[in-house]
């Protein structure tokens, strides 16, 4: 059953340095069953969850469809394990779905880097979340004075092993 819609930061990031178009876009998160070739999703992942973001535009709400922005799935949804209560179910959500975007992005053609969305969670995560942040990309990003990531990314070039230090850093945090 689809939720009310909510701003969502991974949802809302510009295509270029000062692009604030997807500022507005909203996120909608959908819990209704999902089957993959037969298969129901929520027999493996009972907290799965679907997202469909849109942007109110010519008086008409339009889905968004571009790589880096669009509605994505998510295994272990924090709208639907209760982020607020549950330090397990943030933990499986880093797991299950966040990791899995900070290497891979959001969709294919996603045109984000590793460094750009390490910076990002970052930036979600502070308090108060540093927003403005989402219309920076590229060097414009990597410089900001506001721009907080890890030494290891110091370089776009990431290793495995420095890759893995860090993410396991993420998850002790």
């Amino acid at each position: 059953m689809p939720a009310s819609p909510s701003p969502a930061f991974f949802h809302q990031l510009g295509h270029y340095t000062g692009d604030e178009s997807n500022l507005e876009n909203l996120k909608i998160t959908i819990t209704d069953r999902v089957f993959v070739n037969g298969i129901d999703i929520f027999d493996s992942f009972p907290h799965a969850s679907s997202e469909a973001v849109y942007r109110f535009e010519e008086d008409v709400y339009q889905l968004i469809e571009h790589p880096l922005n669009m509605g994505s799935f998510n295994f272990a949804d924090t709208a639907v394990l209760d982020i607020l209560f549950n330090r397990e179910r943030i933990v499986l959500h880093y797991i299950y779905d966040v990791y899995p975007y900070f290497v891979f992005g959001n969709a294919p053609g996603d045109c984000s880097s590793l460094r750009e969305r390490f910076i990002w969670d970052r930036a979600s995560l502070s308090v108060p979340p540093r927003s403005h942040l989402r219309t920076y990309r590229g060097d414009d990003l990597y410089l900001h004075e506001d721009a907080d990531y890890s030494p290891h990314l110091v370089k776009e070039g990431v290793s495995k092993e420095a890759l893995l230090s860090l993410l396991e850093e993420r998850l002790r945090e």
